[in-house]
């Protein structure tokens, strides 16, 4: 009696074939990049998020964030540059300092009704003399405590 190996390769064949096609379902939705429409206000909310975030990083100056360092000096040209420089053109900006009994501009434009706003605390340790001015804060820099602001950032699309 003859064995037909013919039978071992189709098998070895389609266990193969098998296995190509379970890889491919499981890992293609995770390479497809979702696209969002320009006019998306979840885009405007990733922008704002990403943002903020870098601009909180501490990796870049000595136990302070570039964001902390912009807001205690009341860098608004630096501010602005930035936003400009990572922002798209067709996206108008306006940010905001508030604390617990105020707020006021520190940069931007007026602001439609379609925006999105973003806020994250900052921790001021040195305030500068214009930083003071502007918000009417105390200089709490010689005492335990810290000033608390946030830093709400609101974009739209133009």
């Amino acid at each position: 009696m003859e064995i037909d190996e013919n039978g071992q390769i189709f098998t070895l064949e389609a266990l193969i074939a098998s296995l190509i096609l379970l890889t491919s379902i499981i890992f293609v939705p995770y390479a497809i990049t979702h696209f969002i429409t320009e006019n998306s206000e979840t885009q405007l909310f990733y922008y704002s998020q990403d943002l903020l975030r870098v601009l909180s990083n501490k990796e870049s100056y000595e136990n302070a964030s570039e964001l902390e360092r912009i807001v205690s000096d009341w860098s608004t040209d630096e501010m602005r540059t930035f936003l400009e420089s990572f922002l798209p053109e067709n996206v108008g900006y306006y940010v905001e300092i508030q604390w617990d009994n105020g707020s006021t501009k520190f940069l931007g434009d007026n602001v439609p009704e379609n925006a999105v706003y973003s806020k994250i605390p900052v921790v001021i340790h040195q305030p500068s003399q214009q930083f003071i001015e502007n918000t009417g804060i105390q200089d709490r820099s010689e005492t335990d405590l810290y000033c608390i602001v946030e830093v709400v950032l609101i974009l739209w699309y133009r």
